[in-house]
């Protein structure tokens, strides 16, 4: 099998494939930094991502802007 290396992840080729045909239907919701002073770090002075897809976005975001 296949394999794609990333600094972070090791998954088999035609999943990363298949991961990718979706990319578009994400938007970014929430990006977190770590901040060591006050005590929140994600991994190695890393972020944390929130994510949500395209359509749940369209389909609320009209009621949370009221």
């Amino acid at each position: 099998m296949n394999f794609k290396d990333d600094y972070y992840f090791r998954f088999p080729i035609s999943e990363g494939e298949e991961l990718e045909k979706g990319v578009s239907d994400w938007k970014l919701l929430l990006q977190i930094d770590s901040e060591e002073e006050i005590g929140m770090m994600w991994g190695d002075a890393g972020r944390i991502y929130f994510w949500i897809r395209e359509i749940t976005w369209s389909s609320r975001s009209d009621t949370c802007m009221d």
